[in-house]
């Protein structure tokens, strides 16, 4: 698990993208929960290593943005950050502006 979260973190730096939190694996009462904002700590769930470095990559993500913004899950406010910072992205890389 250590060895996945350093190559998560490694692709984040890599692609300039600020992971701003603590990473912690805790074992959730339920298996549906893959990651959680607590505290200012990124938690991830133990079953979530075995579903590859990918799905490891978006839920940090996304936890962390949940811990910058104090948006909660399930919200459109958090769905409408998401697509602004992909769009930003967009518009960062290719000097393209909306």
């Amino acid at each position: 698990m250590e060895y996945l979260i350093k190559e998560a973190c490694k692709f984040l730096e890599e692609t300039q993208y600020n992971v701003k939190f603590p990473i912690k694996v805790v074992k959730f009462e339920r298996e549906a929960i893959l990651g959680q904002a607590h505290e200012n700590t990124i938690l991830l769930s133990e079953t979530l290593f075995s579903m590859g470095k990918k799905e490891i990559v978006s839920t940090i993500i996304e936890e962390n943005e949940h811990l910058v913004t104090g948006m909660k899950d399930f919200t459109r406010a958090f769905q409408n950050h998401f697509i602004n910072l992909f769009l930003t992205e967009k518009e960062e890389r290719f000097g393209l502006f909306l």
